[in-house]
């Protein structure tokens, strides 16, 4: 018989152990899960069953109370109180496909630290913060008689577009969305000053002829000047016309910036002191009145899909997944989340 030499000997040494290692663990743990970012990310194996198979921790907001809700529970609350009910299909679909990947964005977010639950829920039902949310026992209050049809049709909705999400280079995205844009969406870089590649500027018609597209204000010159002083510009002078610099606007209408007496504000500056609609507004002094007056295109921040745009797509022929790869460019409308 040959003799095996001393390095033979460990190889064979090293390789028992090897198989004995692999006997031991299930082939299935050798296998990359679905859904996970990586495999170094191990925070979600400590996550309850029901969390692991989906759904989402909500906090209302007003109380600070946490409940679980199922993924299906979440998307219909949520579509229920972002979209009036009498849209059509394809924008309700679109809207329930937003909502589902702008909370799954929320919650790959939250639980990446390892903690989840009444101490670090997913998501709040704060619209200033995340998204609406409602419960179905407060949608079917709301629907009154309609309650039955809606909620079959409603759930119907849902159904149809299950699991599936939206996302860029395989990642699932932040789906903003917002009621009615300038006519044209605006980029996050010029609302939040971060660039994201697909929320950008897109053109936007229907949003023209949308219900509540221009909205005015009038304030007092002395409850302006108040409010300038607050957020930091000086006295208003005698030339009251003089006070408010012309702005400086964005590619799709929104103010970048104006200045106030010495002091330069952003429009969402603006629009924040004055609870204004939209931070795409004109501003001019009216003596008659001595006041100034905002007028202001669209409603909310004007980035990524715009509601009523959606609606107004919708209404015109086009489907789902057809609205939200318009209103998030370069994305991909991605099954099995």
């Amino acid at each position: 018989m040959p003799r095996i030499s001393k390095n033979a000997k460990n190889a064979l040494f090293f390789a028992a152990v090897i198989y004995i290692l692999l006997a031991a663990v299930p082939f299935t743990a050798l296998i990359a899960r679905p859904g996970r970012t990586s495999d170094k990310d191990r925070s979600q194996e400590s996550l309850p069953e029901k969390a692991l198979k989906g759904g989402f921790y909500v906090r209302e907001h007003e109380t600070g109370t946490v409940k679980f809700f199922s993924d299906s529970d979440y998307v219909f609350g949520v579509v229920a109180s972002e979209m009036d009910i009498n849209a059509p299909d394809e924008a309700l679909k679109a809207q329930a496909v937003a909502s589902y990947t702008f909370a799954l964005n929320r919650k790959i977010k939250n639980r990446l630290n390892g903690s989840f639950g009444e101490k670090n829920p997913d998501i709040s039902d704060d619209p200033s913060v995340d998204q609406c949310f409602i419960t179905r026992d407060t949608a079917r209050q709301r629907w009154g008689d309609n309650a039955d049809e809606n909620e079959k049709r409603l759930d119907s909705l849902i159904k149809a577009v299950e699991g599936k999400a939206v996302t860029y280079n395989g990642e699932i995205t932040n789906t903003v969305y917002h009621s009615i844009s300038p006519g044209k969406t605006l980029s996050s870089e010029e609302v939040w000053g971060n660039a994201v590649p697909y929320l950008v500027e897109v053109e936007s018609a229907g949003d023209l002829l949308a219900d509540g597209y221009l909205s005015r204000e009038e304030i007092p010159a002395a409850d302006f000047e108040q409010k300038m002083i607050s957020a930091g510009a000086e006295s208003i002078g005698e030339d009251k016309s003089a006070y408010v610099s012309s702005p400086v606007y964005g590619k799709s209408g929104s103010v970048l910036s104006l200045t106030v007496g010495n002091k330069e504000f952003s429009g969402s500056d603006i629009r924040k002191i004055f609870s204004l609609r939209s931070c795409a507004f004109d501003v001019s002094f009216n003596g008659d009145s001595d006041s100034f007056v905002f007028t202001v295109r669209g409603y909310g921040h004007g980035v990524g899909m715009s509601q009523n745009g959606a609606i107004a797509a919708a209404n015109q022929g086009s489907k789902y997944d057809e609205i939200l790869k318009w209103y998030y460019p370069g994305c991909d409308i991605s099954s099995g989340y």
